[in-house]
């Protein structure tokens, strides 16, 4: 079961932040996929078949179209295609709690 949410990881890091800062001290800040802890060593094709999924809903939507079209071509044992993809067709950000604040 763990296993199968583990995509969910790289995925919710991509999505849940924000550039906006949630707190006066903290919140997310834009970085670069380099920085992000596990980047280069992240099993990618479960990544990619997370945003497949989530494609089943959001590629109904205009500005997801062409983000899911391209996301259906990669293959899944292609990190270097799939991190590369991620990459061009998103933004890293990384996520700081606030002093007090219990994750």
């Amino acid at each position: 079961m763990l296993k199968r949410l583990l995509w969910l990881l790289p995925v919710s890091w991509l999505a849940a932040c924000s550039t906006t800062p949630l707190h006066s001290t903290g919140g997310a800040y834009p970085t670069d996929f380099s920085r992000l802890p596990g980047w280069q060593s992240s099993v990618m094709g479960d990544t990619l078949q997370g945003l497949q999924q989530s494609c089943r809903a959001t590629g109904k939507r205009p500005q997801w179209a062409a983000v899911c079209q391209e996301a259906a071509r990669l293959p899944n044992d292609d990190a270097n295609s799939i991190r590369q993809f991620f990459e061009t067709r998103f933004n890293a950000g990384k996520c700081v709690m606030a002093p007090g604040i219990a994750a």
